[in-house]
């Protein structure tokens, strides 16, 4: 006897249809723009980096990363690409020709590859966080007003593409003299400081 299963197979597309559930439509294309955290596997050590990807005008992809270590911050990525789960991005005009190829996980938390640099390849991994912090000790786009020397002044010194935060205290002693210190940081936990002393009086 011969049935005839027609029937019900269009039935079921329909119902899939209608409710909006069929097996294509409820794939959603991962998507891997927001603000993760993570660190490049070294042999002894790691390195911390902070990656923003986002999607711009055209559907294309853009993104920064920031190395806190060695004081690079939003530092512009190219060659992003997203194929399904694939993420690769690099960093241009970098010597060694820094990329990083990997896999965003079917949850969308993590991404884990592999970095390459001048012909060497380490582990990379990748956590999505809910929101960039806030930058701390920024240089300020002006400064306060005040007399002579004495006083915090803040800055930094860009070579290539690190930029290095600086911080200069100084102060007046009763007798004029000034006193002060240098701080070089990266970060909090890589503070170096350096004191400076006049050799006479400011008047």
């Amino acid at each position: 006897m011969i049935h005839n299963t027609s029937l019900p197979l269009f039935v079921l597309l329909t119902a899939g249809m209608a409710f909006g559930t069929s097996p294509v439509a409820a794939q959603s294309r991962p998507d891997p723009a927001g603000y993760w955290e993570g660190a490049i596997t070294l042999p002894n050590t790691s390195l911390g980096i902070q990656v923003v990807i986002e999607r711009g005008a055209s559907s294309q992809w853009k993104g920064s990363i920031s190395i806190p270590v060695q004081g690079l911050r939003n530092f512009g990525l190219t060659n992003i690409t997203v194929r399904g789960a694939d993420v690769t991005f690099a960093m241009p005009g970098i010597p060694g020709n820094p990329e990083f190829k990997g896999k965003l996980a079917t949850d969308e938390k993590t991404i884990t590859g592999d970095f390459t640099q001048g012909g060497q390849t380490l582990p990379f991994k990748l956590e999505r966080k809910s929101a960039k912090p806030k930058q701390t000790a920024e240089t300020p786009a002006k400064g306060a007003p005040g007399k002579g020397l004495a006083g915090v002044w803040q800055g930094s010194l860009k070579v290539s593409v690190v930029e290095l935060r600086l911080v200069l205290k100084i102060t007046k002693s009763g007798d004029g003299r000034l006193t002060g210190t240098m701080d070089t940081a990266n970060r909090k936990s890589n503070l170096r400081t350096r004191r400076l002393e006049s050799n006479s009086a400011v008047r």
